[in-house]
């Protein structure tokens, strides 16, 4: 049961980076017709919702086997960050259907919870004395919070500033992402 549950978080863990990067790449503007860069996000977005779903419920299977310090602050962030990544699809979809107010507010909501997720996480990692986890779960946290400041930059009328913002943050949630998802597959492989 141990293993499932490890090969689920870590499956997880590689899902919420494919969706961190396609989030990444339609936040970013890659592409010239704002539609698909809208469409890229939402389906980031849902992919980073899937990923840290699996991973929630990879580290409860893991937990209900040994019941390690730090778990239930992993999971707890893991559910955070995919609640956050929903509401930042939603967001995202909205803003796709031409209300671009509401789905900016819900963006800057999503995000903020993807932060607050991801620092627990952290903190989760720094009790289990994983420091890479950490390191990754941090860096996220701080893109998710740039995203949110960049979008609340956007609501006020400063779209250059919070372009840039939101471009830098949603690059640091994929490389928090990245690192994270290696942080895993190390354990994963360490215990085989």
């Amino acid at each position: 049961m141990v293993t499932e549950g490890k090969e689920l978080e870590v499956l997880g863990a590689w899902i919420q980076v494919v969706g961190s990067v396609i989030a990444a790449i339609g936040q970013s503007g890659r592409v010239d017709e704002q539609a698909v860069n809208d469409q890229l996000i939402v389906l980031g977005n849902s992919l980073k919702a899937v990923g840290n779903s699996f991973r929630a419920i990879g580290r409860e299977q893991q937990q209900l086997a040994e019941n390690n310090k730090g778990n239930d602050l992993i999971i707890f962030g893991n559910w955070l960050l995919a609640g956050g990544s929903a509401a930042s699809a939603v967001g995202a979809g909205i803003m796709e259907a031409q209300n671009e107010d509401e789905g900016l507010q819900i963006g800057v909501i999503g995000n903020s919870v993807q932060s607050l997720g991801a620092s627990f996480g952290a903190v989760g990692a720094v009790v289990r004395s994983s420091d890479l986890l950490a390191l990754g779960n941090s860096i996220q946290s701080l893109g998710a919070a740039l995203l949110a400041i960049g979008i609340l930059y956007i609501i006020n009328g400063k779209e250059k500033m919070g372009r840039i913002l939101s471009s830098l943050g949603s690059w640091l949630q994929a490389i928090g992402a990245s690192i994270t998802a290696i942080a895993l597959t190390k354990t994963l492989n360490n215990n085989r």
